[in-house]
């Protein structure tokens, strides 16, 4: 016997634009600091290197590992399956699934981080693939590979998951669309 889907109303959901907008600044600020502080800062510490700076946008080791470089982007696709599980798991939709749910589509965004690298041999995955042989073969599988992690996330991101959520989620965004 199949299990009837959980219908959720949209009230126990209600939230205003501004908590909305404030939940994405804060998920899209995490996820910047999960790139550097989690990613390329844990793997500076389990490397023996030294961290010089931090901030969102960039951290400065006194030296340059593949591994460290590498860090940043992995544990953004790394935190955000974890919260899209969380995600999945919850049966309400609340500010923090809200938050996991915008956490886990802010987060693969930093695969485009391997175009840039590739486009421009320049950033933490032109550092990894530094002294490879067939630079330009590595250039390529780093810019296709961004290329499709970004437009699969910019796709998941658009389109919630299929479970007992998704349907709150777009009743929710119809319901915040019709007040003034």
């Amino acid at each position: 016997m199949a299990n009837a889907p959980v219908v959720i109303s949209a009230e126990s959901a209600s939230h205003d634009w501004l908590t909305l907008a404030g939940i994405g600044i804060v998920a899209c600020i995490l996820a910047d600091m999960v790139h550097e502080a989690l990613g390329h800062g844990i793997a500076a510490l389990l490397t023996g290197g030294r961290i010089l700076s931090i901030s969102t946008v960039a951290i400065q080791n006194a030296s340059a590992k593949r591994f460290v470089s590498a860090a940043g982007t992995s544990a953004n696709c790394l935190v955000s399956a974890i919260a899209l599980v969380l995600f999945c798991r919850a049966d309400k939709l609340t500010s923090a699934t809200y938050f996991l749910w915008v956490f886990s589509a802010f987060n693969p965004f930093n695969s485009g981080y391997l175009v840039v690298s590739a486009l421009l041999n320049n950033g933490d995955w032109a550092k990894v693939i530094a002294g490879l042989a067939r630079p330009w073969a590595w250039r390529c599988l780093l810019g296709t590979t961004g290329a499709a992690l970004y437009t699969l996330s910019e796709f998941d991101a658009r389109r919630p998951p299929r479970n007992r959520l998704y349907c709150l989620v777009l009743e929710t965004a119809s319901e915040a669309n019709k007040q003034p």
